[in-house]
C-alpha cells in the first residue's frame, strides 16, 4: 500500500484532497475499486465521478469540481504509466541452471543468468548478465544475447542471430529462420542458401508467434527501441529503424527498409525493397507497393496519401448514393 501524497510526489503531482488514503493497485476508469489509482485524460473527465477508484490523475489544468481526490500532472498518461511501475513487479525466475536443460560445448554465461527446464543452448553461445532463458527454448549454437533479456517458453533462435540487452522475446517466435527465397529451373524451385544472420537491437520487444527470417547474404536488423505486435512475419534483409511500432498480423517481403520512429497498423502488407520514410503511418489493412514518404499518412488497397483516398471514398460514397434514389451518377 502507498499513500496518494507519496504516488504524487513521484509523479511531481499536486494533490487535491485526501493525501493520506491509501493505494493498493492501479486499474482502469471503469474497473477501479475504492482503494485503487486510475487516470482521466481530457477525453474522460466528463465520467471522472462515475468511477470508483480512491484516487485520479488528471490534467494539471483541469478546474472542474469533483467529489474524487485528485493527483494533478502535465500528462495523465505517462503519469499512470509511471504509476504501474510503483505497483507492478514482473515475474522473474532466480539465477540458475535447472537440471533438465542442456548446455553446449564453450558456452559463455554471464552473472545472474536463469535457464529454465528443458532448454537447449548449443555450442558457443555467449549469454550476458542476468538474462532469463525460459522452459523449452532454444538457443543455437553461437548465439549472442546481451543483459538483462527474457526469453521466453520455446522461442527458438537460429545459429549465429544476435539479440541486444534488455529485449523481450514472447513465447514462440522464431529468430534467423530461413528466408524464403528460390529459383525456378526446369519447373523445380530451387533453394537459395540463406547464408546471412538476424541482429535484433538493444531494448526491443517481440510479440508471440513473430518469424524474422535471417538474411540471404548480411543482415536483417530490428533497430533499437522497435516494438513488434504478435503473428507478424519479417521477411529476409529487411531493416527495420529505431522505435517503430508494428501492429499484429502485418508482414513484410525482403528488402524491406522501415525508416525511424514508423507507425505500422494491424493487417499491413508490404511489397518486398519498398522503402517507408521516417515517422510514416500505415494505416490498418493497407497494401503498401510504393515508397512512402518521410511522415506520410497512407491507406488502402493499394496504399495511397490518406487525403487522397479518404476524398475518393467520399465521390464512391456519394455516387452510391444517387444511384440508391435512382438519380443518374
Amino acid at each position: 500500500m502507498i499513500s496518494v501524497s507519496e504516488i504524487a510526489g513521484r509523479l511531481k503531482g499536486e494533490v487535491i484532497g485526501a493525501g493520506d488514503k491509501e493505494i493498493r493497485g492501479v486499474n482502469s476508469l471503469d474497473l477501479a475499486g475504492p482503494d485503487e489509482l486510475t487516470f482521466a485524460d481530457k477525453n474522460y473527465l466528463s465520467r471522472l465521478d462515475q468511477t470508483r477508484a480512491a484516487c485520479v490523475i488528471v490534467p494539471k489544468e483541469f478546474a472542474g469540481p469533483s467529489s474524487k481526490t485528485l493527483i494533478k500532472v502535465e500528462n495523465p498518461k505517462e503519469a499512470f504509466l509511471a504509476a504501474l511501475y510503483l505497483f507492478y513487479r514482473p515475474e522473474k525466475p532466480g539465477p540458475g541452471i535447472h537440471p533438465s536443460a542442456v548446455i553446449g560445448e564453450n558456452v559463455k554465461l554471464g552473472q545472474g543468468v536463469a535457464v529454465g527446464p528443458c532448454a537447449v543452448i548449443e555450442e558457443g553461445a555467449e549469454i550476458g548478465d542476468r538474462t532469463v532463458i525460459e522452459a523449452g527454448a532454444v538457443v543455437g549454437k553461437r548465439v549472442r544475447i546481451g543483459s538483462d533479456t527474457v526469453i521466453h517458453a520455446n522461442v527458438s533462435l537460429y545459429h549465429d542471430v544476435r539479440i541486444g540487452s534488455r529485449v523481450i522475446l514472447h513465447s514462440g517466435t522464431v529468430i534467423g529462420s530461413d528466408g524464403f527465397g528460390f529459383v525456378e529451373k526446369d519447373g523445380i524451385q530451387i533453394k537459395i542458401p540463406q547464408t546471412g544472420i538476424v541482429i535484433v537491437e538493444d531494448d526491443v520487444e517481440i510479440g508471440s508467434n513473430v518469424s524474422v527470417d535471417r538474411a540471404t547474404f548480411g543482415a536483417t536488423v530490428i533497430g533499437k527501441g522497435t516494438k513488434i505486435d504478435n503473428i507478424i512475419q519479417i521477411a529476409h534483409n529487411c531493416r527495420i529503424g529505431q522505435n517503430v511500432i508494428i501492429a499484429g498480423q502485418s508482414g513484410m517481403a525482403g528488402g524491406v527498409v522501415i525508416e525511424d520512429n514508423v507507425i505500422i497498423a494491424a493487417q499491413v502488407g508490404i511489397k518486398d525493397h519498398v522503402r517507408v520514410g521516417k515517422r510514416a503511418i500505415i494505416a490498418a489493412k493497407s497494401a503498401v507497393k510504393d515508397d512512402v514518404p518521410p511522415g506520410a499518412t497512407v491507406i488502402g488497397i493499394p496504399a495511397k496519401d490518406a487525403r487522397v483516398t479518404a476524398k475518393e471514398w467520399a465521390t464512391l460514397a456519394r455516387l452510391a448514393k444517387k444511384r440508391a434514389v435512382g438519380k443518374p451518377a
